[in-house]
């Protein structure tokens, strides 16, 4: 019982911060409140903020986060389109960053083939 009683207080502090901070034009921000909504299963709030990230910053890894949340979210068609989204975009060096994006993005496709 305690434990949903702190998980529900979590919710409500973290819902007054997306509040607060998700009209901010602060990608890093919106990309970690993205995420921690994603962690907290509010997916379709999290791929909403996660879109916007992803239209103003153009990064492939943002597109990413798109694809592989509309994947959690069982929306295939979705993430096929953001599977799209990545392709016409180069590679940036935060990506560089990560060997295994490649894989992973090769491996996304061919699951979203079948």
């Amino acid at each position: 019982m305690e434990n949903n009683i702190s998980k529900l207080y979590v919710n409500k502090q973290f819902d007054q911060i997306v509040k607060d901070y998700s009209i901010s034009n602060n990608t890093e921000i919106n990309r970690l409140i993205a995420m921690s909504l994603w962690q907290l299963n509010n997916k379709i709030e999290a791929l909403d903020i996660l879109k916007k990230v992803a239209q103003s910053s153009q990064e492939k890894i943002d597109w990413f986060n798109c694809t592989l949340l509309s994947l959690d979210l069982e929306e295939n068609k979705n993430a096929k389109m953001y599977l799209n989204e990545i392709s016409d975009i180069e590679l940036s060096e935060t990506v560089k960053s990560y060997p295994t994006f490649d894989y992973s993005l090769k491996y996304i496709s061919n699951k979203l083939k079948y």
